[in-house]
């Protein structure tokens, strides 16, 4: 963990990591020594895991295979069970994103929410969004 801590510095980077694997690896691997975790495991681990939540595969895809690399590099494992990330199948999906407002009707939106009933917190906020 020590090796680990240079590279996610910022505890929101290590609680996450943390977290992700507590819920998603952790079931799968569980407190098994590093080198009997098979390619297959981690495969099947974090295809199921691409499929549902895409972008936190990603995120535990990068932290496995940091966590395997530094295991092969101290001589634990012979190599890396970690399967490149195009190994895996994604789904397609389509991203929408949000509609913007015509620059002619700001004047109304500021109206709008200066006359509305939000508290004075919210007003300030939508404001600055909107300068």
């Amino acid at each position: 963990m020590q090796i680990a801590s240079k590279r996610w510095t910022h505890k929101a980077s290590i609680q996450r990591l943390l977290g992700t694997y507590k819920t998603h690896a952790q079931k799968a691997f569980g407190y098994m020594p590093i080198n009997q975790i098979t390619h297959r495991m981690v495969f099947e681990t974090l295809q199921s895991l691409f499929i549902k939540q895409d972008k936190t595969g990603k995120d535990l895809h990068t932290y496995c295979d940091a966590v395997f690399e530094m295991a092969l590099d101290l001589q634990i494992i012979e190599n890396n069970p970690c399967p490149p990330k195009k190994k895996f199948t994604k789904p397609n999906r389509k991203i929408e994103h949000h509609g913007t407002i015509d620059a002619s009707r700001l004047p109304d939106l500021y109206q709008f929410i200066s006359e509305g009933n939000s508290d004075a917190t919210f007003k300030a906020a939508a404001v600055a969004l909107i300068v």
